[in-house]
């Protein structure tokens, strides 16, 4: 070893300048050490832990290697993988990482839920009573057709509806939803649930029935029509009675008979009743087509997906 003095440049300690077929394993004494290594081209220095490639060209910048000071907090840096040195290395932090992130998959894929959590803490929100995630899919049944937000072990959700052109529905408006697309094929109709044993006894997302009523006939039961007792008043009138009569001798006479009173009242007995016997009924016919009900009309959308 050569001790060199520099003109205005003090050299404190011993500086090792070696050129190497390949890099020896690091020890304690390696501490200020510079050698270049031939089988791989680098340039290294000894610290007080390992060596250290001296970078010049980035392009040769090895990142698995590269040093994180940061302690993390939900996961642990792994240095168990052959790409890492120690814990520092960001390859070693990578892993920590993916062996959480696999952990997660493994207990959403058992819980059928995929979902991204929205709070400072990695735990399961199904048990944590305040979390906010977002789920992929629907928990019970596994769909991938309702994604949704939930917060406080479903104790508030909000779901996201997805659907197809298939799926339509009745909105009392006549322009189009943002997101949707009126289906004008279905007109004149009102809405109905499946089921029973006439006119809509088909599937779902079909249109049955007729505007036009049956002939039909309306027959009555056999009754009787009572009144109440009641009395027939008329206003004051006069009676006038105009003749002519041949008196004794022979003579002839005209007579007018005029007798005035006041109104004149018929009895006040009980009522009358119409008959009891026979029933009526109308006459047989159908409607016309033209008849609709009072309603609220709107439009039957699907979304434009």
């Amino acid at each position: 070893m050569i001790a060199i003095k520099f003109y205005g440049i003090d050299a404190q300690g011993k500086i090792h300048i070696q050129r190497l077929s390949t890099l020896p394993a690091w020890a304690g004494t390696d501490e200020g050490r510079l050698l270049y290594a031939e089988d791989v081209d680098k340039f290294y220095y000894g610290d007080d832990a390992e060596w250290v490639e001296i970078i010049g060209d980035v392009s040769s910048l090895d990142g698995d290697h590269l040093d994180i000071d940061w302690d993390p907090t939900y996961y642990a840096p792994d240095a168990g993988i052959a790409e890492a040195a120690d814990v520092d290395d960001l390859s070693a932090h990578l892993k920590g990482i993916d062996t959480v992130l696999g952990s997660l998959g493994a207990s959403a894929a058992t819980a059928a839920y995929d979902y991204i959590l929205f709070d400072e803490q990695l735990v399961d929100p199904d048990t944590d009573a305040n979390q906010m995630a977002f789920f992929a899919k629907e928990a019970t049944t596994g769909s991938n057709t309702m994604p949704y937000f939930r917060q406080e072990s479903n104790g508030n959700t909000i779901r996201i509806l997805i659907g197809d052109a298939s799926a339509k529905f009745w909105m009392y408006r006549n322009s189009t939803s943002p997101g949707f697309v009126i289906d004008a094929t279905v007109t004149d109709r009102v809405l109905a649930f499946k089921g029973g044993s006439d006119a809509y006894n088909v599937n779902g997302g079909n249109q049955a029935g007729t505007w036009t009523q049956p002939s039909h006939t309306h027959s009555g039961p056999s009754h009787t029509h009572t009144g109440d007792a009641h009395t027939h008043t008329g206003g004051a009138h006069t009676h006038t009675w105009s003749g002519s009569s041949a008196g004794q001798y022979g003579a002839v006479i005209d007579q007018t008979l005029m007798v005035s009173s006041g109104a004149v009242a018929t009895s006040s007995g009980g009522g009358g009743s119409t008959s009891a016997s026979g029933t009526g009924s109308t006459g047989s016919g159908a409607t016309a087509a033209t008849y609709r009900p009072y309603a609220a009309v709107g439009t039957l959308q699907y979304p434009d997906i």
